[in-house]
């Protein structure tokens, strides 16, 4: 591995002390409050280092020191009205969460100064007695005219130094670049030492530290921020040359700062970003993502954009991950230890001074291969099983975590239930069968996952069999049954006498009236649910072409909303019974959502959004249709159902609008009305399509706004965001 040596200012080779062993120390926080994100970027890039060592089979020794004496513990000591170490045991305990949220090791050695003072004593009385150390009252300062190499490692000559020194108001010391050793005080914490009571300076004490753990003075990885270099750093060196004639550490590594919207984080600017919240808002994989994706000596600008970016990019290899994970588990692949090519080539990036941008470059071109691996239709399963070994380890060397994609038999069954609809042996001459086989599959998997949930069925009116789609669903025992693409006015007498809840789809005021008024008259009942919904949702429309163009503002069809809801009303009126409402279409953020309860609705019906899940079964090739779509192809398509839907422009509709027409290669006689001489395409092959995620000869409903996903989020991520008063 070559490395950018801060001390020669070149990249240079890592050659250990001990051959196949590195050791390796980082200056850790002093702990009087919770660890910032500046804090937090050393543990990133020590940690990533450490495994990228570690892979190609170095023995690493890493340690990390907590400074638990200082004036600003003591200051917080004092108004907390507590002792120092209350104070520095809760903030380590803190520094340690934020490594763990960040998925780094713990060092195999955290010193901390107070547990190592008698040793960091005897090294200063060191200094003393060979004259590189003087007395002042009860003050000891270090005399940095005693090593000639001083500023070797900030390259700055004594001289330059003194120009912009300081001269102290005591005027104590011999030379204003002279730094504290002891210092003598009255205040907080102190030890006896033979010059009086008091605590170390910080400069010393990693000397001590290092010596103490490694047993050795000279180790071959020293790291720290970039902030850290001088005086730090220097004046660690400055007292490692007059005690042991070395530089302490072969290799010096210094992080970049970090920048909070192109600004410097400081407290005095409020602008400081705790780890801690950054970790329980984003997670610890896209925090360190965004660490991580620019290399770890420039500085790091962080904002809103910057997480959005790389959350877009985790949410990417995560969907192939997971997609590969599946399909492993159902083949019932064996584990490997092989790597595919690409690894190579990651760790050549790594073994570049730490190049991590270029090494997320290959695990991209991993994930590439992943994809074009899953869309197989026979799919290689040893050369998966290589691919995904690969990804892993590249991801765990970079500190990112993923839950592994396990399968119990009982998954793989439902799994496998989920797929029963386009899957079963006699689809193709018994679809009716098939599908009624399915609807007893699909709410058994259904009821599995919720128990003590909700489970309901949306059929169209429109469907052949409609009547026989209502029996299935209601032998299933499913609670409800939604029902549009038509008007479903005999669905009470469908029922019978079982009590599952009834939820008409109406659009218009019109629709509304007629479902309402005949229920009343024939069945003496009213709906449990009304559906109300709008022009922008997805799939087939209750309305024609021309109506879509009336509705086409919002406000317009709020009007309408409000004359299916007085319609509504007069039959809750007559039975005294409330009829919830639900408002859908076009709902896809906290304002509209507000809209629609502001409308006076009980409840939302969201779909869209929910493609685009990580818990959502549709294929990742369907989902990603969405996240690639622009706002210039979501388009009003035909629909052999009669009415017009909302689509997806991809290459299959454009055929259909080229052609006017394609030809079914076969009839599953789905819908009442369709004649396959005369209709468009054939609606069952091209969603079976869709399912299977042949993108390209699919038909890909969509609400108006699909175009607005551009990344994968989970289901908690898209209700939260719907309504963040839950939050």
């Amino acid at each position: 591995m070559k490395l950018y040596n801060s001390y020669s200012q070149t990249i240079e080779e890592l050659k250990p002390i001990e051959p196949g062993k590195i050791s390796m120390y980082v200056c850790g926080p002093t702990v009087y409050n919770y660890p910032h994100i500046g804090n937090a970027r050393p543990i990133v890039v020590f940690d990533t280092l450490k495994k990228a060592l570690s892979a190609q089979g170095y023995e690493v020794t890493f340690a990390s020191n907590y400074t638990d004496v200082d004036d600003k513990i003591i200051k917080t000591a004092i108004e907390q009205n507590v002792t120092e170490k209350e104070i520095t045991d809760k903030f380590i305990v803190a520094y340690n969460d934020v490594r763990k949220g960040l998925h780094a090791d713990l060092p195999a050695y955290a010193p901390r100064v107070t547990e190592t003072m008698d040793r960091i004593i005897e090294f200063i009385d060191k200094m003393v007695k060979n004259g590189s150390a003087y007395q002042v009252g009860g003050d000891v300062y270090f005399r940095v005219n005693s090593d000639k190499k001083y500023g070797e490692l900030s390259h700055q000559s004594i001289d330059d130094l003194m120009v912009g020194a300081r001269i102290d108001e005591n005027e104590k010391k011999e030379n204003p670049l002279d730094f504290t050793l002891w210092k003598e005080t009255t205040e907080g914490i102190k030890w006896d030492s033979p010059w009086s009571k008091g605590r170390p300076g910080w400069h010393t004490e990693c000397v001590v530290m290092i010596q103490d753990v490694f047993k050795k003075t000279l180790i071959d990885i020293h790291g720290g921020g970039l902030d850290l270099k001088f005086p730090h750093h220097e004046n660690e060196i400055a007292q490692c040359e007059v005690c042991n004639d070395t530089h302490l550490a072969n290799i010096w590594v210094h992080n970049g700062m970090i920048n909070i919207n192109g600004i410097k984080m400081s407290k005095s600017l409020g602008n400081v970003w705790w780890a801690k919240d950054l970790i329980a808002n984003h997670g610890g994989n896209l925090t360190r993502w965004l660490m991580i994706s620019t290399h770890y000596r420039a500085p790091l600008n962080l904002n809103e954009e910057a997480f959005s970016t790389s959350k877009k990019e985790l949410d990417k290899i995560a969907a192939a991950y997971k997609q590969a994970c599946v399909k492993l588990a159902l083949s019932n692949a064996k584990e490997t230890t092989a790597f595919d090519e690409t690894y190579t080539s990651f760790i050549d990036a790594l073994n570049d001074d730490l190049n991590t941008p270029n090494a997320i470059s290959v695990v991209y071109e991993v994930v590439k291969k992943i994809n074009q691996a899953v869309r197989q239709r026979e799919i290689d399963v040893e050369n998966l099983a290589v691919l995904v070994h690969t990804l892993e380890k590249m991801l765990y060397i970079l500190g990112i975590e993923f839950d592994k994609i396990t399968m119990s038999d009982e998954d793989k069954e439902m799994y496998q239930n989920w797929r029963s609809a386009v899957k079963e042996k006699d689809f193709e001459k018994n679809p009716l069968e098939a599908n009624l086989r399915a609807v007893k599959s699909e709410y058994e998997k259904a009821r599995k996952l919720a128990p003590d949930g909700i489970i309901g069925f949306n059929l169209m009116v429109a469907m052949e069999h409609y009547e026989e789609y209502v029996h299935a669903v209601v032998e299933a025992g499913a609670d409800l049954i939604v029902s549009g693409a038509g008007l479903p006015t005999e669905l009470p007498k469908y029922v019978g006498d079982s009590d599952i809840l009834l939820a008409p789809i109406v659009s218009t005021a019109k629709s509304a009236n007629v479902i309402l008024k005949y229920w009343d008259k024939k069945y003496q009942r009213i709906p449990d649910l009304v559906v109300i919904e709008g022009p922008l949702a997805g799939g087939h429309l209750g309305f024609r072409e021309d109506q879509l163009d009336e509705y086409e503002g919002q406000a317009i069809y709020d009007q309408e909303i409000q004359k299916i809801k007085e319609i509504i009303q007069n039959y809750s009126d007559k039975y005294e019974k409330k009829i919830p409402i639900a408002i859908g279409g076009g709902i896809h953020d906290s304002e509209s959502a507000a809209h629609a309860f502001s409308l006076g609705a009980d409840a939302i019906q969201v779909a869209t959004r929910f493609v685009t899940t990580e818990e959502c079964d549709a294929d990742i090739r369907y989902k990603e249709a969405y996240l690639n779509a622009g706002k210039e192809d979501i388009v009003i398509v035909k629909s052999p159902v009669g009415m017009p839907g909302r689509a997806i422009l991809n290459p299959f509709m454009k055929k259909v609008k080229e052609q006017g027409r394609i030809a079914p290669a076969h009839c599953y006689r789905c819908l009442k009305h369709c004649n396959p001489g005369t209709t468009p395409y054939c609606i069952t092959q091209a969603l079976i399509n869709a399912a299977k995620g042949n993108v390209d000869d699919a038909l890909l409903f969509c609400g108006a706004y699909a175009y607005r996903a551009d990344h994968l989020e989970t289901v908690k991520e898209v209700i939260d965001s719907l309504m963040p008063e839950r939050v």
